[in-house]
């Protein structure tokens, strides 16, 4: 659901505001939210502008590819996974 915030949130904003190890989903949540604000300057509403920024800035996406080992690989996953 757009909008929400987690616990997954919290522990990226606060590796930025600490000064430790940032995490490459890191600098996406804040690119995400940056790209939705402003779309959402524009008129267009959160939802929409929530889904706009994930084609560009996934969030989660990426939160995935971290848990699961595999982020920053590009394309090299089927390699790990073997």
């Amino acid at each position: 659901m757009a909008g929400s915030f987690n616990y997954e949130m919290a522990q990226s904003i606060q590796r930025i505001l600490s000064g430790g190890k940032v995490e490459e989903h890191d600098k996406i949540l804040f690119r995400h939210e940056l790209l939705e604000a402003q779309y959402m300057s524009r008129g267009i509403d959160q939802d929409e502008a929530h889904e706009l920024a994930n084609k560009t800035y996934n969030y989660q996406e990426k939160l995935n590819e971290w848990i699961d080992g595999t982020e920053g690989l590009h394309g090299q996953v089927q390699d790990r996974q073997k």
